[in-house]
């Protein structure tokens, strides 16, 4: 029996999921290799000690937390924790499981983790996907309508205003039939970068679809609006005086502040500020002139 166990001993030792063991004080009763690697330790560095001498305190707080849970209810808990190693962030989902006594009572809590990083990686490239248009990095359709719908709500909630901007890229379609979709690819690419450049940290810019755009501007007026679209429109002018290319950047837009004493709905919002948009466009179509502002209170 005794060679059984050490032979058992020496399979947890050796497991390649990290496993460990705790008193009822947070004191380490047993770690097997993985786990100390996991804490940039050797397992004899780790048995012994308590959790607030092997990770920092809020993580050693957050741990203990859960191991004290254990102990006092006596119930198995599942939970996903993380760790620093070497700069780089681990993701683990672990299993806090309770040991009784001949008496019923809880004597030693083993924690069993499975390396969940590569999963947990792959969950934020879906979300990444799920929310962002691939090619410009703006939020996609659905959730920058998600957002506009938060600001909306915040909005009536608050009694502030908010602005919101419709954007179309002019004349992408000569572009792409005229020079080559890698010419059009490179149109949007210049029009994006300069509204990445000139919003704020708290704006969102979402693509539409296509050669559409909306500029959501939470807390912001007409008069604010206007003026971040005029560094849009600088930023374009600036390339355009620098650009060899044989068509010019431009696009038009509509803007529109949101008033929350109108009671409006998004919907109706969302229409007016796209005939803002188009009103602009028609007017650039037939004289090329497009410099002029084109906002509206709502």
């Amino acid at each position: 029996m005794r060679i059984d166990d050490e032979i058992y001993r020496e399979l947890i030792d050796e497991a390649s999921d990290p496993i460990c063991s705790f008193f009822r004080d947070g004191t380490f009763r047993y770690v097997n290799r993985a786990f100390a690697e996991s804490t940039g330790r050797r397992m004899e560095d780790v048995i012994g000690r308590r959790l607030w001498d092997v990770f920092p305190r809020e993580e050693a707080e957050s741990r203990y937390e859960i191991i004290r849970y254990v102990f006092e209810t006596g119930r198995q808990k599942a939970v996903e924790q993380k760790t620093r190693v070497d700069d780089s962030t681990i993701y683990y989902l672990t299993t806090v499981k309770p040991l009784f006594d001949d008496s019923g009572n809880v004597s030693v809590v083993i924690c069993m983790s499975k390396n969940i990083t590569d999963l947990k990686h792959a969950e934020e490239r879906l979300q990444y996907y799920a929310t962002t248009d691939d090619f410009t990095g703006f939020v996609n359709r659905r959730t920058g309508l998600a957002i506009l719908d938060k600001i909306h709500e915040f909005s009536l909630r608050s009694g502030k205003a908010f602005a919101v901007c419709y954007v179309d890229i002019n004349d992408l379609k000569n572009v792409n039939d005229t020079y080559g979709h890698a010419e059009g690819d490179e149109l949007i690419a210049v029009a994006c970068d300069a509204m990445r450049d000139s919003v704020r940290h708290m704006d969102t810019v979402c693509r539409m679809g296509g050669d559409e755009f909306l500029i959501i501007f939470p807390e912001c007026d007409l008069a604010d609006a206007e003026l971040i679209w005029d560094r849009i429109t600088e930023k374009i002018d600036y390339y355009n005086s620098k650009s060899t290319k044989p068509y010019m950047v431009s696009m038009s837009h509509g803007i529109l502040e949101y008033s929350p004493a109108s009671g409006g709905s998004i919907e109706s919002l969302l229409r007016r500020v796209d005939e803002l948009m188009y009103r602009e466009k028609r007017d650039y179509k037939q004289s090329r002139s497009h410099r002029d502002g084109n906002g509206e209170f709502y």
